[in-house]
């Protein structure tokens, strides 16, 4: 399911935008002048299919409509009892073309309730708790839509349980938020008991790094759990087989091929260094054809393990390394990426400069954090980022999506950013009464 359109009325009390996404080229850039709704309308779009209600209740809008591809719509609109239009609204109404929900600003839940009742919720702030089990952040209304049940009845939120068909729709789409200040981290360690805890704010370059180490060392398990899988049947399958279906100069060729992708694996640091790979042994007659037809076939599904994470770490390097002067970017299985100055000495991740801190974490959401046909919103990607980097930012993005397969809808000021594309773009447009 891919989104098409977004429609709103009264953004802000003011703004009649139609937004249509480009479904060709899967990058939309929406731009106009500060106030007119550029980045309430991505937070909109965030905040719904994160089911993140409390900001729809922050912002006032008329109501919002969305279509997709496969000709399902999803409408919010202000509640009955709602004020007047520059108001932020009472309520919300969520309805699809089957069922609607409706979530209420809250009246009897107060933070001292959601201590009194919800243990498994750390409070950070005067209205932001921190869920033990998750680690996910939440504000007051969060808590109040997600766990009603939690709350007696005297203080239970005005609300009821989604219907099954709208939570699936909603859940059923991906929405990833890239926001314009987006170099902290918003999942934040505990540490100490539940009385002394406190958050401790985390570099995303930092944790991003830490998080490509567990995803290469889950590739690697894997790797491991096929290889021996592979190894202990081997006899068994050798016995069984056939014959050969390839012939020698297909063996050759075969052996090479396998040479060459265990060497790309070794360069970009996800396989270690061999100093005589079987691969490049030279075979000269057919009599072992059969074990090694058998060897061959295994070995690609082995090495196939790594194909979609070779892709993306190949490109993360390469992008980075049009980017960064004066330093290099090394993978690492156990620290994810590390940095060296041209003297090859270490360079902590949090050493780069903003503008640097800025591109990675950009570039390592959009191509290990974002899934197939999910749409990502992008709020001022030329955030601390050289006029250089801002005219390199599409083409960079166009190789991403035909990698990754997701939707890109772009709010920005740039035309740096924009460069040749204005065939991409909307321009967000003054209210006719103004």
């Amino acid at each position: 399911m891919r989104l098409t359109e977004i429609r709103t009325e009264k953004l802000l009390g003011l703004f009649d935008h139609v937004v249509p996404l480009n479904m060709d080229e899967r990058i939309t850039i929406v731009h106009g002048p500060n106030g007119y709704g550029k980045t309430a309308l991505l937070r909109i779009v965030s905040a719904l299919f994160n089911r993140q209600f409390s900001v729809l209740l922050e912002l006032p809008f008329e109501s919002i409509t969305m279509a997709f591809d496969n000709g399902e719509i999803l409408r919010l609109r202000r509640g009955m009892d709602s004020l007047q239009e520059f108001d932020q609204p009472r309520s919300i109404i969520i309805e699809s073309r089957q069922d609607s929900f409706e979530v209420f600003h809250l009246a009897n839940i107060t933070p001292n309730s959601v201590d009194e009742f919800m243990p498994f919720l750390t409070r950070t702030g005067s209205q932001e708790w921190i869920d033990d089990r998750t680690g996910e952040l939440l504000t007051l209304n969060e808590i109040a839509v997600r766990f009603p049940e939690h709350f007696p009845p005297h203080v239970r939120p005005r609300t009821k349980e989604m219907p099954a068909s709208l939570l699936s729709l909603i859940e059923g789409f991906t929405v990833h938020y890239i926001q314009a200040h987006r170099l902290e981290s918003n999942e934040k360690p505990l540490r100490g008991n539940r009385r002394d805890r406190y958050i401790t704010p985390t570099a995303a370059v930092t944790r991003y790094a830490a998080e490509l180490a567990n995803r290469i060392q889950l590739t690697l398990g894997r790797y491991a759990e096929l290889s021996q899988s592979l190894d202990r049947s081997f006899p068994h399958r050798l016995v069984a087989a056939p014959g050969s279906q390839l012939s020698l100069d297909d063996l050759r060729k075969n052996l090479l091929q396998l040479e060459d992708r265990q060497k790309k694996l070794t360069d970009v640091g996800l396989l270690d260094r061999e100093s005589d790979p079987f691969y490049s042994v030279h075979v000269a007659d057919a009599s072992k054809l059969d074990v090694l037809s058998i060897y061959v076939a295994d070995a690609r599904r082995k090495l196939g393990v790594f194909d979609d994470l070779y892709s993306r770490i190949s490109l993360f390097q390469k992008l980075i390394s049009k980017r960064f002067l004066f330093k290099t970017m090394l993978i690492d299985k156990q620290e994810g990426f590390i940095f060296r100055t041209r003297k090859n000495k270490p360079l902590a991740a949090t050493s780069l400069s903003t503008g640097e801190q800025h591109e990675l974490v950009l570039l390592y959401e959009m191509l290990f954090r974002v899934e197939t046909n999910a749409l990502i919103v992008v709020d001022e990607p030329e955030i601390s980022l050289h006029i250089a980097w801002q005219e390199q930012f599409l083409k960079d993005l166009r190789e991403i999506t035909q990698l990754s397969k997701f939707d890109v809808l772009i709010a920005t000021h740039s035309p740096q950013i924009i460069s040749d594309r204005w065939d991409l773009t909307v321009e967000l447009q003054a209210p006719t009464d103004a």
